[in-house]
């Protein structure tokens, strides 16, 4: 048992949780490994870009990120911009 199994587990059989806040409980956590989720995919895709930009910088010999590189890193990133 995985770890967010082990805190469905406990959320639905508490005996010190209402029975009501229960389903709250489920669909509050539901939500936030979706959030949790996304922000992986957007960190991983991001390193990933900037193992590409850097890749491209070592063959063409040039110097870091350029700013359109630094562009689409920031667009990247704004996929998972909180409220």
């Amino acid at each position: 048992m995985n770890i967010d199994e082990a805190i469905m587990y406990a959320i639905k059989t508490s005996h010190a949780i209402k029975d009501e806040k229960k389903e709250q409980l489920t669909d509050y956590f539901c939500q936030i490994q979706q959030e949790n989720q996304k922000y992986k995919e957007v960190i991983n895709k991001a390193i990933n870009y900037i193992n590409g930009a850097y890749e491209m910088a070592t063959y063409t010999k040039t110097v870091g990120l350029e700013e359109e590189n630094i562009e689409d890193l920031l667009d990247i990133l704004k996929e998972v911009e909180h409220e």
